[in-house]
Order: C-alpha cells, then structure tokens, then sequence
C-alpha cells in the first residue's frame, strides 16, 4: 500500500508540531555523514523521537515522555498506528547541488510514514513510486521493507521531515 496525502494533518495539529520542534525542549543532535564518499560535507540535525517516549523508571515501572508523545500523537492516531517502533526528527541542511543518501530498509511487516515539515526541492525517492516533493503538510506512506532515500535541497537552509516506523496489526 503506498499513499501520498497532501494536508495530512489538520492545520492546529500540523503547526503544533512545528511549534513543538522548535521549542528548547527538543534536542537536536548533530550529524555529519563521512562515511559516504559523494556526501562528506552534508550535515543534519536530528533528534530520536522513540528514544525519549519511554523511560525506565525501575525495574518493574516506566515513564512516557510527554513533550515526545504530543509531537507525534496526532499523526499516529491518523495513521492508526498499534505500536511504533521507530519515530525520528530530521533537518538536512542545505546543499550546493542536491545529494542523494544512500537506500534505507526498514522492518518487515510494518509501515513507514515521513511527514514533510517544510516545502524545499528536496524529495524522497520510494521504489515503486517515484520521486515525492517536499511540502508543508504532505505525508508518503508505504511498507517498511521498501526501499527509499532521502535528497537535500539547494533552496531553502533546510529539509524538514519526521519519520515514522510503525505497526497498524
């Protein structure tokens, strides 16, 4: 099943979301991708949404982080989404020429969504569909185990995006 929905979330969500990342609660960590020989200048910013849901508060109880839960609660609950197994923020700067990254696969069985934070000629591109611009609002659905990748831009100081990785049975 592969879907691309523009407006995805309704207006007061999707600028709660926006309001939220930028917010000095969120931590933004520092990448650089060296490891690729065509992308060794790229940078980006990103912080592990899943990382912060839950906390090991003992042995035998756990906390969920609020602020982390109310950024992403909205787009699972219009995803229908039982359980995420993966939830990360993304900001790639700004490039000369646009930079492909390299093919990513996630989990069998499951479905990935990437919400699109801000408009730029930055696009992911899906196997089996093509190139998906990046717009405000916009998100792409598809099963986990195909493969895609992420651009830069070369318009805009950033790519924003929040990616999902998530069970819906």
């Amino acid at each position: 099943m592969f879907k691309i929905i523009n407006n995805f979330l309704n207006n007061d969500d999707y600028f709660d979301i926006l309001k939220k990342i930028s917010s000095p609660e969120i931590n933004w960590f520092f990448q650089s991708f060296f490891l690729y020989p065509d992308i060794n200048r790229q940078k980006q910013l990103s912080h592990i949404l899943l990382n912060d849901l839950i906390k090991k508060k003992t042995k035998d109880e756990v906390e969920v982080n609020k602020q982390a839960m109310s950024i992403i609660h909205n787009l699972t609950t219009k995803l229908k989404a039982i359980k995420v197994n993966k939830a990360q923020l993304k900001l790639i700067s700004k490039s000369e020429n646009i930079i492909k990254f390299p093919f990513e696969k996630n989990k069998e069985d499951t479905m990935t969504a990437v919400l699109y934070l801000n408009k730029n000629n930055g696009y992911t591109y899906v196997e089996g569909i093509g190139k998906i611009n990046s717009e405000d609002n916009k998100v792409v659905i598809f099963p986990s185990d195909t493969p895609y990748f992420e651009s830069s831009s070369t318009d805009e100081d950033y790519k924003a995006l929040l990616t999902i990785e998530y069970s819906v049975n």
